[in-house]
């Protein structure tokens, strides 16, 4: 049986993970299931990698309880225990109290240029409802 991804993660689910780590999770909320062979062979569309470090990188994350593993036909077979939007905000969570020391403004102030016009107003309703905390 198929376990939902985390919704609420109780800590930070982001803190330790390389690009090679997030690259992998970015193919598996893609492929939403995968081998190791099948996740290899995105990764080497766009850079130089070998089978192994893939291997590796999976079961890191696999021991963090980032994928679940299961065995399939083809070999174990990876899915996601995360989706990408609580991971996105444990990114920033992470940012704003390590690298910040707790001040969200200058990461506010980026996001904030890079909004559409949706997602100005997605803002807006929350900052409304902000303010009547």
């Amino acid at each position: 049986m198929s376990q939902k991804p985390e919704e609420t993660p109780s800590v930070s689910i982001a803190g330790g993970l390389g690009s090679s780590e997030l690259e992998i999770l970015d193919i598996l909320w893609r492929m939403r299931r995968a081998t190791v062979r099948d996740v290899f062979e995105e990764v080497r569309k766009t850079r130089n990698i070998t089978l192994p470090a893939v291997m590796i990188s999976m079961k890191r994350l696999t021991r963090r309880a980032l994928l679940k593993q299961e065995p399939g036909e083809r070999g174990a077979v990876y899915e996601p225990m995360v989706t990408r939007e609580n991971m996105g905000v444990s990114l920033v969570d992470d940012l704003i109290n390590k690298v910040l020391a707790g001040g969200a403004a200058p990461v506010l102030s980026r996001l904030v240029d890079r909004l559409s016009d949706k997602e100005v107003k997605e803002l807006t309703k929350l900052l409304e409802k902000a303010e009547k905390r």
